[in-house]
């Protein structure tokens, strides 16, 4: 089964699995203790560069756009 969304102007069209696992994620993404040792694991990886930190960074402010009081817990982290 083909599940479609609508992010901003896009549609995006996932599988069940991968809707399933973006939902799960989403609730992970609501435990600041997750949050915090997800940062600090992709920290400690040795190839983990700027370039990459920026994108993970972009991607988690959109994840948290509608949560905006709770992303910026994060920001002097």
């Amino acid at each position: 089964m083909v599940l479609i969304y609508q992010v901003g102007g896009l549609l995006i069209q996932v599988d069940e699995g991968t809707s399933r696992g973006l939902q799960q994620f989403n609730m992970l993404l609501g435990s600041k203790t997750f949050v915090l040792l997800f940062i600090r694991t992709l920290e400690h990886e040795k190839e983990f560069n700027v370039r990459d930190k920026v994108s993970v960074a972009s991607l988690l402010s959109a994840a948290l756009q509608n949560r905006m009081d709770y992303h910026t817990e994060y920001v002097p982290l």
